[in-house]
């Protein structure tokens, strides 16, 4: 199915952040966006205008899409799957699969979102590594190790390896995997897909 017209709202911070599993999706699917930057000191004011004119989540990321809005990234990544009819598993036990993965996979990033915001707190990040960061690693390396690879589903992609790639990626550790065999093949595979692989090489940096 072709979407068109589609925009999504994100601040200006490159690909770190909760936008970057949608792009990595369309991009992906070969689907074209656009992509609307906002700045950080623009984020009061627009936030209220968003809930000012009746917008209930006032949050970003959302996306437009035939002049519609929709919020929350994992729900636009499910929203998408269903419109494009791919990405979510050929069944429902493989649909709770995947969606049982992306929770997890969100929960791995939401437990990163700390270091995020105190970069420079050397026993937070200690802490971290040995314990929450361990944790959410050894989860994602089990699931992938399920259906054998290198996907979650085996040897099909789904929206939630978009969102494990990003999760892994925004905490620089794509190249670092050697005790998460299953994460490491996912991640070499995950890299070449020919649309993917040129995305990469033109991905804006992260700004932290």
């Amino acid at each position: 199915m072709a979407l068109n017209n589609l925009k999504i709202v994100y601040f200006n911070i490159g690909t770190i952040g909760r936008a970057e599993s949608i792009r990595l999706l369309l991009e992906d699917a070969g689907i074209e966006y656009q992509y609307e930057s906002i700045e950080r000191t623009e984020w009061i004011p627009f936030k209220e205008k968003l809930i000012s004119e009746g917008h209930p989540a006032g949050c970003l990321p959302y996306i437009v899409l035939d002049d519609k809005m929709y919020f929350g990234s994992t729900p636009i990544l499910r929203f998408l799957c269903k419109k494009l009819g791919q990405y979510k598993g050929s069944n429902d036990d493989e649909e709770q699969f995947v969606d049982a993965c992306a929770d997890f996979a969100d929960d791995f990033w939401n437990s990163y979102l700390k270091l995020l915001w105190n970069p420079t707190d050397v026993a937070l990040k200690e802490d971290y590594e040995k314990n929450d960061g361990i944790k959410h690693l050894s989860r994602m390396e089990r699931f992938y190790g399920t259906n054998e690879g290198p996907y979650v589903l085996g040897t099909e992609i789904s929206y939630a390896d978009f969102m494990v790639y990003h999760a892994l990626d925004d905490q620089k550790r794509t190249q670092n995997l050697k005790n998460y065999p299953n994460l490491a093949k996912f991640i070499e595979t995950f890299s070449v897909r020919p649309n993917i692989a040129k995305y990469l090489t033109i991905a804006p940096p992260k700004i932290e």
